[in-house]
């Protein structure tokens, strides 16, 4: 790592979490929760880890049962 920048090297946790993160807003949770598992895989932190572990949960309760619109 010395010849490179710290920008230069390449975030595998920033990636997967952000891919993760714009699956979810395009409404596509099956790929959110490959993105959230992925995103796991290269937390470095408990905390990181049990965000994408939750994230990925939501996703697939979303995925299986969507949101129905408001209720009266």
């Amino acid at each position: 790592m010395s010849n490179m920048n710290k920008a230069e090297v390449f975030d595998a946790f920033k990636h997967w979490s952000s891919a993760a993160a714009r699956a979810e807003q395009k409404g596509d949770y099956k790929q959110a929760i490959e993105s959230w598992s992925a995103a796991e895989k290269f937390a470095e932190t408990e905390a990181n880890q049990l965000w994408c572990q939750n994230r990925g949960k939501f996703c697939q309760r979303v995925y299986k049962k969507p949101f129905g619109g408001a209720r009266r």
